[in-house]
């Protein structure tokens, strides 16, 4: 068997899978309040970015992996410009939310669900440890990343004359975050995470733990299946 290929089908099968999700398959049913109030507790997601790259480079093993996490967190906080938080209020703000809806929202339960949900994840262990946490976070935070905005984008374009070009978070997420973009942040994990990857037993370990990942980021978007008009 060859463990890149099966490790590549399967993402597909998991983007799939979440793209399917009946939030994200129906994200035109949404009122623009209620496609506002689903940005507002996605951005609470986002800001755990950096907590949780930061404690799995704790615990993780190997110099490589380390580097390419680190690399990940400068990204986020370019030193002469905005960082990656500013970047998406200013985004945000182009929509029509002002900086007080944005900075003031609370955290609904759901949505501090998936953020404990995120953090057990990627709770140490002995055995495999660089395996697990990255294949959770590849998927968690950078795979899917780009699916979801993949979806939402067009629908801030039709609604809100949104600007990609000009876009300072949600398109250059999109483009960067992609598994298909050559030298952006999920090829890179993905390139180390299958230099690990050198058995059956590894292949479903790194499985088991995208698979996880991906029903947290679906559970978050549960909760918002009932403002789907009908």
């Amino acid at each position: 068997m060859n463990f890149s290929e099966e490790l590549d089908r399967y993402e597909n099968v998991l983007i799939n899978k979440f793209k399917n999700h009946v939030v994200l398959k129906n994200i035109s049913k949404l009122s623009d309040n209620n496609l506002k109030r689903l940005l507002l507790q996605r951005r609470l997601i986002s800001l755990e970015f950096t907590p949780l790259y930061e404690q799995t480079i704790c615990g993780l093993e190997h110099e490589e992996a380390k580097k390419i996490l680190r690399w990940l967190i400068i990204e986020e906080y370019p030193p002469n410009n905005q960082n990656h938080r500013e970047d998406l209020v200013t985004d945000m703000m182009k929509l029509g939310l002002t900086k007080k809806e944005i900075l003031n929202v609370k955290p609904t339960t759901l949505t501090n669900m998936t953020i404990k949900k995120l953090f057990d994840s990627i709770e140490y262990s002995e055995n495999n440890y660089d395996i697990k946490a990255l294949s959770t976070l590849n998927i968690a935070m950078e795979v899917l990343v780009s699916e979801e905005y993949g979806v939402i984008i067009p629908e801030l374009q039709k609604r809100f004359a949104f600007n990609f070009i000009g876009s300072a978070f949600y398109g250059p997420h999109y483009q960067h975050d992609s598994k298909n973009t050559l030298g952006g942040h999920s090829n890179k994990l993905n390139g180390v995470i299958k230099n690990f990857v050198d058995s059956k037993e590894k292949l479903e370990i790194a499985k088991n733990c995208m698979a996880n990942a991906c029903e947290i980021k679906m559970e978050f978007y549960d909760q918002f299946s009932n403002n789907i008009s009908k």
